[in-house]
């Protein structure tokens, strides 16, 4: 069931490949074509037209949140989330933070989020399964953004 509803979450994200079983799986968790990391390094990042950036919570719920954002020098930006319509946990609300890819992962404030794959005014991040949270639940991270 688990692989069924990061397939659905994929599909709602725009990722194209969602390749995990369970939170032990060694998977990509995403496969894009473009650039890789170290490449397209100082092509110069716009801002972040639109995107996508989800959150899918272990055996609860899974929150989608559209997003857009200011560059703030390369493949960095400060971004605002706003509730998509596909979230289906119960108490989100809008927020903004900053959103960047170094050396092959994504980061939000500062919080990992993913491996990322980038190019073209193109990018995609995926965790490969589910990653442990501060609170000790278990969060699959996947999204994907035009700039």
């Amino acid at each position: 069931m688990r692989t069924i509803q990061l397939s659905a979450l994929a599909l709602v994200l725009g990722v194209t490949t969602v390749a995990c079983k369970s939170k032990s799986d060694s998977g990509t968790g995403i496969t894009t074509t473009g650039e890789g990391e170290g490449e397209g390094e100082g092509e110069g990042t716009g801002d972040i037209t639109a995107g996508t950036y989800g959150l899918f919570i272990e055996g609860t719920c899974g929150i989608v949140w559209d997003m857009t954002g200011s560059a703030t020098g390369d493949l960095a930006w400060n971004v605002s989330l706003a509730v998509n319509a596909a979230t289906d946990c119960s108490g989100v609300e809008d927020t903004s933070g900053s959103f960047e890819v170094a050396s092959g992962s994504a980061y939000f404030d500062n919080g990992y989020v993913g491996t990322a794959t980038y190019g073209g005014g193109a990018l995609a991040w995926a965790t490969s399964g589910y990653v442990t949270g501060g609170g000790g639940g278990s969060y699959y991270y996947a999204g994907s953004a035009a700039y």
